[in-house]
């Protein structure tokens, strides 16, 4: 996994080859410490933005690209304005069919 500061900034690609919006930044599980989401800015004049999984990342050509299809990565639930709480998480890990994380 490459370091953040190198994903922040890159255009995020789409399993179709087609650019969906930019990183502004990666999520970090305060209880981990690992990166877990990269949260994207699809909308250039609206501030929507999604967090989508880490696990399936390719980073080549001055681009990120994901497994998923845009209207899959459009669709994901906003991320909040606060730090994610733990329902937040379980939604995420839900849409992303992600496996739950053990707490504490």
């Amino acid at each position: 996994m490459p370091d953040s500061s190198v994903l922040k900034g890159q255009p995020l690609v789409d399993a179709d080859g087609e650019t969906v919006g930019r990183i502004d930044d990666v999520y970090v599980d305060p209880d981990s410490g690992r990166a877990e989401f990269l949260e994207v800015r699809t909308s250039r004049f609206r501030r929507k933005r999604h967090l989508v999984p880490l696990t399936r990342i390719n980073v080549a050509g001055g681009a990120v690209t994901v497994p998923y299809p845009r209207e899959k990565i459009v669709e994901a639930p906003l991320r909040p304005r606060r730090e994610l709480t733990a329902d937040d998480e379980a939604l995420l890990r839900d849409y992303w069919h992600l496996p739950a994380v053990k707490k504490g």
